[in-house]
């Protein structure tokens, strides 16, 4: 293969580091040294004697059949790709053309050691309207318009925008990479277009920031629809990229990662990847039927890379939630591909005495069936008082007693029987409302979902899982600012799961440390996540 650099408008050959600072050489001298980017990547395809396709990078090309056995041509060094007529060019570190046996394929590299991957479009945006503030003939804002519709379905997340990180969140260098990658394709006449992201962790690079950038580049992947993106290298495509009026029709992309330790002395610890990537919290209600618009009923989601935003009702709903409207829509989220953790306030089963005395068995599946038989609460115009006084269902044969309460309640100390109603504080109506939802949710999703802690206590990887919260664990640790109690309560569950997910903490509240009677009661009593 070869690489050429252009100096004082003239192709130039690039054979050693020095060429490379020569003809393609960062303008920055801070970073044209060991340890940062610029200066890593050359020195990965030019550290030998003749220019060379560094290992890892062949066997993550070797890694998939559509791209093994791939052969650099030549290489540029940051090489510029004009996208569209609202800017300058995209730059890329390295723009590689070469082929397969049976395809051309065309790669951008962007290279990073620990520098961000540039402002978020909302900053972009902004600088880009300033610009038009001053001059009319600036195109910033109309490329970033163009971009958001070239890259992102209008119509893959449906009504619910919460799924993924807000376009206006995401690192906007990574949009622009995304376009002049499909740009540089179809310059190329490629078959196979592919942004590669070649992280260096070097003795000037810092964990918490290799940490952030992953956090961002998985965010970007997650709304351009990758549902988990590996910790390790990885070659992931082909996305579907819509391609709007930059590229009609559509086009393919492969979009990878791959990392090279340069520490000597100090050891890289590899980012634990958060389990999941979508967090939801729930404050839930009891009051009324299952089909009244309730003011107490919120729902608030984020992603992992953003804060958590109120999720409304579906337009057809009067203003609030319902509870079957609720139990519909999460129905409809769990059985997406998207790992995704809900938190829900209210008990999910009850003491032991309660099966004792009524010779329910240790089974939730059929604790659930036994009580939706004598609760049958999710029955249209049906309010829990209705079963409590005998109107409908039986629940006087299945009626418990305020002196019962589970271990995590009084492991909690401040959480009160689900079965004292009608006091200030009590889940009691929102536990017997939310039983049959819980058991509609289970019966109704369509992929793999687990209820903790009854399926088992550690949630494999991938799954989408459901756990019981309590919300007065958490909310005094966060000021509730503009938010109602309510609002507040279902915001704290979502962030607090989001945050203990990414710094490790979920996964060991997942595994709580509890004596061996104990953890058996709690498998079919539940557990309130933190306790």
């Amino acid at each position: 293969m070869k690489i050429e650099g252009f100096h004082q408008s003239r192709r130039s050959a690039i054979r050693t580091l020095v060429d490379w600072e020569t003809y393609a050489g960062t303008k920055s001298k801070r970073q044209w040294v060991p340890g940062r980017s610029a200066w890593e990547l050359a020195n990965a395809w030019c550290a030998g004697a003749v220019p060379k396709m560094p290992q890892s990078v062949r066997e993550l090309l070797d890694s998939r059949t559509e791209t093994r056995g791939f052969e650099p041509a030549i290489a540029w060094p940051e090489h510029a790709v004009k996208f569209d007529a609202f800017g300058g060019p995209r730059n890329a570190d390295l723009a590689i053309v070469g082929n397969t046996r049976t395809a051309r394929v065309a790669i951008t590299i962007e290279a990073k050691a620990d520098e961000p991957f540039g402002d978020t479009v909302t900053g972009t945006f902004a600088a880009a309207l300033e610009r038009l503030v001053k001059s009319k003939e600036a195109g910033g804002v109309r490329r970033i318009e163009q971009l958001a519709a070239a890259l992102f379905p209008r119509t893959a997340f449906g009504r619910d925008s919460s799924r993924h990180t807000r376009v206006a969140d995401l690192r906007y260098q990574l949009l622009s990479a995304v376009a002049g990658t499909l740009a540089f394709a179809d310059q190329q006449q490629a078959d196979i277009a592919i942004l590669l992201i070649h992280e260096f962790i070097t003795e000037r690079t810092t964990d918490d920031r290799h940490a952030q950038n992953a956090a961002d580049y998985s965010a970007f992947l997650n709304r351009l629809g990758v549902a988990v993106v590996p910790d390790t290298a990885h070659l992931l495509g082909p996305i579907w990229i819509p391609g709007g009026a930059l590229f009609p029709g559509g086009r393919s992309l492969f979009v990878g990662k791959v990392s090279t330790n340069r520490r000597k002395h100090s050891e890289h610890k590899p980012q634990r990847r958060p389990q999941f990537a979508r967090y939801i919290g729930i404050d839930y209600s009891g009051a009324e039927t299952a089909d009244a618009s309730l003011k107490g009923l919120r729902v608030f989601a984020v992603d992992r890379a953003a804060a958590p935003i109120e999720v409304g009702p579906p337009a057809s709903l009067k203003k609030y939630w319902t509870r079957k409207a609720i139990a519909h829509w999460l129905v409809d989220q769990l059985s997406s591909s998207v790992p995704t953790i809900v938190g829900i306030d209210h008990g999910f089963s009850f003491p032991l005495a309660y099966f004792e005395k009524y010779g329910v068995p240790h089974e939730w599946d059929r604790f659930l069936d036994d009580f939706c038989v004598h609760w049958p609460t999710d029955g249209d115009h049906t309010y829990v008082d209705f079963v409590r006084d005998g109107a409908c269902g039986n629940g006087a044969a299945r009626m418990g007693s305020t002196r019962w309460k589970r271990v995590a309640e009084m492991r909690s100390k401040s959480a009160k029987s689900l079965f004292h109603f009608d006091v200030q504080g009590s889940v009691a109506k929102s536990t017997h409302s939310g039983l049959p939802w819980l058991r509609f949710i289970r019966r109704n999703v369509q992929r793999p979902l687990h209820f903790w802690p009854f399926d088992g206590w550690e949630i494999p990887a991938g799954s989408s899982a459901v756990v019981e919260v309590y919300p007065r664990l958490w909310n005094r640790d966060y000021p509730a600012g503009e938010r109602n109690p309510d609002q507040h309560d279902a915001w704290v569950v979502a962030e607090w799961m989001r945050t203990a997910d990414a710094n490790g903490e979920l996964g060991r509240v997942l595994q709580p440390s509890l004596e061996p009677a104990v953890r058996r009661a709690a498998e079919v009593e539940g557990w309130i996540l933190g306790v």
